[in-house]
């Protein structure tokens, strides 16, 4: 066996299952954040919509104290009930999405764990020439020079074994 294909089998054996748990935490770490910046939107959203129900029925509550016509107060506190159901339904739905959205991110993290596990190295890149080595990501072929990967141009052309 070549000094190249001790060291490619050491890497792929050693190095490699490191490589999947690192990619695994960095799609993990990057879904928690951006499941964070969403739920952060969502809340800021939600706390400006509610607060603006919550003010319209303010508003109406004022208008129903300031009127002498008891038909015309009762109208304004209708009005503000409504704004106020909407106030909480605006908190209600926001609730739901972020549980739905909880549901989703964890769902797709276990995939793509599931998937990085499953993930073989030759699944991932290919020895091309001596020079030249086709990184394979996500369906698309990227080709690079094989000093990336320590591969000098004196090596065989071989795939990991």
């Amino acid at each position: 066996m070549s000094v190249w294909n001790t060291i490619r089998a050491w890497f792929f054996e050693n190095v490699w299952p490191l490589i999947q748990k690192f990619l695994a935490l960095v799609i993990e770490k990057t879904l928690e954040w951006l499941s964070e910046q969403v739920n952060g939107f969502l809340d800021d959203s939600a706390e400006r919509l509610s607060q603006r129900a919550r003010s319209r029925a303010e508003d109406e509550l004022a208008k129903a104290q300031d009127t002498k016509d008891p038909a015309e107060a009762e109208k304004h506190r209708a009005v503000a009930a409504v704004w106020q159901r909407v106030a909480g339904d605006i908190k209600d739905e926001n609730i739901r999405i972020k549980g739905r959205l909880a549901e989703v991110f964890t769902k797709e993290k276990a995939e793509f764990a599931t998937r990085i596990g499953a993930l073989k190295p030759e699944d991932v890149f290919e020895v091309l020439s001596g020079e030249e080595v086709k990184l394979r990501i996500d369906g698309t072929d990227l080709v690079v020079p094989a000093t990336i990967i320590g591969v000098s141009h004196r090596e065989e052309s071989r795939k990991p074994e």
